[in-house]
């Protein structure tokens, strides 16, 4: 098989062979022209060739920053939830704390409260102790005796003693100022009160010197005396049980004094609150034997019978 002959050996033979000059030159300018537009074919692939890879560059840089901005998203995720555990965590160990410290509180208040029902027997014992004195210092019989109608607002002085049915005691007018709900203050023992004007009664012989003496008879007074004038029971109906607590407390003293036992203390039935209260007190009190709810015929839950040592 023959070789196909080269470009420049083909325009030899072809003017050998007798073909025109110029058309042998019109093909030589064609070409050296399709040569001019195969090397800028060439040119142009290589330049497209440059870009593509350029491209490729790029987009090999971007895939590059996008996996980084992946990792570094995953990364705040994963610090995000490991905050978010580490705060609900610490919340709960917080919450848990303050649980733990609110009870040690409850617990320390237990402690403190139960100290001061221990010192409650102590504190009425140093009560019985300080109504002793008010009651050595106190007239009885004598002023009860001297006791006459209600007293009326304009024979209110200072000094003035009085006589207090409810409390079965006497008093001394502290001020002569009537407040708004019709009360005068009173000193009765070492305490001072607002009593109003109803439950107070004149008193006959008012002069200092007949007031010193009827207050040193009542230490002359005889235990059968007593026991005559003192009834077995008490009546505290209608009364707080601070007003109850203190005028049963006066009560028993005197009762103590004249060995009188048992006592009747009719508080009535009502809410039960009054009779509660009374029974508190009588637990420590030291006058106290033992005490009970009366029984049928003595007045059942409206009564409270005592026994005094």
């Amino acid at each position: 098989m023959l070789g196909i002959p080269g470009k420049s050996n083909a325009f030899e033979i072809s003017q050998k062979l007798g073909l025109s000059k110029n058309i042998l030159d019109d093909a030589t300018t064609h070409l050296k022209e399709d040569k001019i537009s195969m090397e800028e074919l060439l040119k142009n692939i290589y330049e497209d060739k440059l870009t593509i890879e350029k491209e490729k560059e790029e987009i090999e840089k971007n895939l590059t920053q996008i996996a980084t901005l992946r990792q570094s998203l995953e990364q705040e995720k994963y610090e995000l939830t490991s905050k978010k555990k580490a705060l609900l965590d610490k919340a709960k160990s917080d919450a848990r704390n303050i649980v733990l410290d609110a009870k040690e509180e409850v617990n320390d208040i237990l402690q403190l409260l139960n100290q001061e029902q221990a010192n409650m027997k102590f504190a009425n014992q140093s009560r019985d102790k300080l109504n002793q004195k008010i009651k050595e210092l106190a007239p009885t019989d004598t002023l009860l005796e001297n006791a006459t109608d209600s007293l009326d607002a304009h024979e209110l002085k200072e000094g003035l003693t009085v006589w207090i049915p409810s409390l079965q005691n006497s008093g001394t007018i502290v001020s002569t100022h009537i407040n708004k709900s019709n009360e005068v203050l009173v000193q009765v023992g070492l305490l001072k009160m607002n009593l109003k004007l109803e439950q107070l009664s004149k008193m006959q012989n008012q002069s200092s010197n007949a007031t010193a003496s009827m207050a040193q008879s009542t230490v002359h007074t005889s235990m059968h005396s007593k026991s005559q004038t003192i009834s077995p029971e008490i009546n505290v109906i209608g009364q707080n049980v601070d007003e109850a607590v203190y005028v049963i407390d006066k009560y028993m003293d005197n009762c103590s004094l004249a060995h009188i036992s048992p006592i009747r203390i009719v508080h009535g039935k009502g809410t039960g609150k009054l009779r509660e209260g009374i029974h508190k007190y009588l637990k420590t009190n030291s006058h106290v034997k033992s005490f009970r709810l009366g029984t049928f015929g003595e007045g059942e839950m409206g009564v409270t019978v005592v026994e005094l040592k």
